[in-house]
Parts: C-alpha cells; structure tokens; sequence
C-alpha cells in the first residue's frame, strides 16, 4: 500500500504519518526529515538547500524529486510519503517515476487545519525554522504552490480530506477507519 499525506506545516503529517506506518507497516518517507538529514550531514545536495530552508523557502522540485526517488529506489515495500510531493510538478515527475516503476499511490490523505492551529502547534516545536514569522511564510508557500495538488489529486487514486485539528489520536481512529474501510470494500491492496 502506497500513502500520500498532504497538508500544511503543522497539520499533523508527521504524527499520523508515523501512526500510519505502524498500523500497515510502510516506510515513512518524510522529505523534510530527507532534506534535513542532507543538510546535517553537509552532502553537496545539503549545502545547496541549507540557506533556502532557513529563509522558509521551498527546496526546489528537481532537488526534492531527486532525494524522494533516491529513497523511494531503495524499497521493497509500501511506504507513506510526507512532504512531497508540495508541488505540481512534482506530483507529475512523481507520477511518472511511478509508472515508470509499475507502482501506484492507493490513498491520498489531506489533513486540514487552520492558520491559528498551525501557528500554534509550529511555535511550540522550537525548531529553527518554525518562529512565528517563518511560519506565516510557509503557511503562504504552502497556499500558493501545494494547494493546487489537491485540484490535481482529486481525480486520482481515492482521495480524502480530514479535519486535522482534534486530537491525534481522533485523527488517527478517523483515517484507519477511512482505509480499512476502502481495502475491505474497494479491494485496495
């Protein structure tokens, strides 16, 4: 089973996404937690990315593809992709990298908050590029660039929307009973 999760910074991606991953055993890819571990271990590809992601800027899409097919190269399995694709064009380059692969994206996840909780939630992780000013910057990147996937995947695949702002854990309940009720009904692997 192939998971796309989508949703602004702070909407709960990673949370769910490792929720996700245990319950049906996929590898969680996240594409910020790639490109961070790039910058830390100062790879040419790191280097590259390090000021732009201490700005809020989003990594362009030719280096985030390169890095999320790296990984992608390197599974057997079902994986959960967090982060990526942010997108249009990397939606696209990601559809052909995975018919070019045989493979196809079961669910599409998106997890909708608002601009309050996000801000909320992001000012409490303290990680450098999450002070209220950075936020608001990514929230409007996110606006402008990754909403249009929602458009674009909509058609495809069995796409869903849910409320990101309960508890986690009603979140969580909420989408295992969306998937477990898809693969049951709709003979999704």
């Amino acid at each position: 089973m192939n998971i796309i999760l989508l949703g602004a910074p702070g909407a709960g991606k990673g949370t769910q996404g490792e929720y996700l991953c245990g319950k049906y055993e996929l590898t969680h890819i996240s594409s910020g937690d790639l490109i961070r571990a790039e910058i830390a271990a100062k790879t040419p590809v790191g280097l590259r990315v390090q000021e732009c992601v201490k700005k809020g800027n989003l990594v362009s899409d030719e280096t985030v593809v390169e890095i999320v097919a790296g990984k992608l190269e390197m599974l057997n399995g079902g994986w959960l992709l967090d982060g990526f694709p942010r997108t249009l064009p990397q939606a696209e380059e990601l559809g052909r990298y995975l018919e070019s692969r045989g493979t196809k994206i079961d669910f599409i996840i998106l997890l909708n908050v608002t601009e309050e909780v996000v801000v909320k939630r992001l000012a409490g992780r303290g990680r450098e590029d999450d002070d209220a000013a950075t936020v608001k910057k990514r929230l409007m990147v996110f606006q402008d660039l990754t909403h249009p996937l929602v458009g674009y995947y909509k058609g495809q695949g069995t796409f869903k929307e849910f409320d990101g702002a309960p508890a986690a854990t009603e979140v969580s309940d909420a989408l295992a009973q969306f998937i477990d009720g898809s693969r049951n009904g709709n003979g999704h692997v």
